[in-house]
């Protein structure tokens, strides 16, 4: 993969967070097939989704200094009571990507970074505030504009673009 990307964007979905049951994520059956003991239930088996792919990444920072890696946090999907389990994700998300970078050593370039999507767009997510896309869990094309911008920003913020 660093061989053919010069930055990778990462994100969870609704569909990887608050409707997680409706996906059937591999590495959930695989934690509730491996470890039928702990039978680990949402919004826990998230958290260590979320856990293992933050730890994962991290490695591949590591090991490719010259790819960029960027996380970007959760929307919220509208109308659902579980908006606290993504702002946990994201809280945990932005706090793990913070503390990597603050263990650099001195003169590095960071190459793991957070865009905070979460937060800018979480007014905008609910009820007639909606930005609304072609369904209810998907943006509208001035929510994807957004996006852009906030890569943009980050990426000027950090000397990538100039």
């Amino acid at each position: 993969i660093t061989r053919q990307y010069s930055i990778y964007i990462v994100g969870p979905g609704v569909w990887e967070t608050v409707k997680q049951a409706a996906c059937h994520h591999p590495l959930f059956e695989y934690s509730q097939s491996s470890f039928p003991q702990r039978q680990v239930q949402w919004p826990d088996t998230l958290y260590q989704m979320l856990q293992t792919t933050l730890d994962k990444l991290a490695k591949l920072a590591e090991k490719s200094p010259e790819l960029l890696i960027i996380w970007r946090t959760s929307g919220y999907y509208d109308g659902d009571p579980q908006s606290h389990v993504i702002k946990e994700m994201n809280k945990r998300a932005i706090g793990y990507i913070h503390k990597w970078n603050t263990n650099l050593q001195y003169g590095s370039r960071s190459n793991f970074l957070c865009m905070d999507f979460g937060s800018a767009i979480e007014k905008r997510s609910q009820g007639k505030e909606r930005l609304r896309g072609d369904m209810q869990a998907h943006y509208s094309l001035e929510v994807r504009v957004l996006q852009v911008q906030l890569l943009t920003n980050l990426l000027y913020e950090y000397g990538f673009v100039s």
